[in-house]
């Protein structure tokens, strides 16, 4: 199976159970689902040639016989103390290293 094919079939999976989100090009702040998960960030089309990033927020978290979240959730993501990018390069120079690219 292709990965895009996979990528579909995922999709579709999360789809049926009401679980995917997409928001495309935003011009306001986005209002982020809440609770945790793994989110994507794409460059014009949704197939393997497009795909920029992956992350995770939050997690569960394990004391004794019980499981937690951690706190995490995508809205804590929308903020960083520190400076990001999707994409990083060990040929880009060290001052560049947090720069928007």
């Amino acid at each position: 199976m292709s990965f895009n094919a996979f990528l579909k079939s995922l999709m579709d999976d999360f789809q049926k159970q009401g679980r995917l989100t997409s928001i495309r090009a935003s011009e306001s702040k986005i209002k982020w689902p809440e609770g945790l998960g793994v989110y994507t960030v794409w460059h014009h089309t949704v197939d393997v040639a497009g795909l920029i990033y992956v992350g995770k927020t939050g997690k569960y978290v394990r004391s004794g016989d019980s499981v937690t979240p951690n706190g995490g959730s995508f809205g804590n993501r929308t903020a960083r103390w520190t400076l990001y990018r999707f994409r990083e390069s060990r040929n880009d120079p060290e001052q560049l290293k947090y720069t928007f690219r």
